[in-house]
């Protein structure tokens, strides 16, 4: 949850800066508003956690595979995410 907080408040500070969203679904919502682009957000990062958590008391070991690569992929995300926003602030 904490990695796509950080990744919504880096891509808004981007965005202001006149950069671009590249995901299409949060492309859409923040050209409707902000407030609809957090609650998609929210709404699915809560849904998936949900879905990991009831499916971890069947299959443990791939939910926790499953959860390593989210974590793995959301650090990756951000860090694209700071590295643009380096480039911006610095160019």
């Amino acid at each position: 949850m904490g990695l796509n907080i950080l990744d919504m408040g880096l891509t808004q500070i981007i965005l202001n800066l006149g950069g671009s969203e590249l995901n299409r679904i949060m492309q859409y919502s923040l050209s409707q508003s902000l407030g609809l682009a957090w609650c998609i957000k929210l709404i699915s990062v809560i849904a998936v956690t949900l879905v990991f958590l009831w499916c971890a008391t069947m299959h443990p070991r791939p939910i926790k595979i499953a959860f390593i690569g989210l974590i793995v992929f959301m650090s990756i995300v951000c860090l694209y995410n700071g590295i643009v926003l380096v480039k911006f602030l610095y160019h």
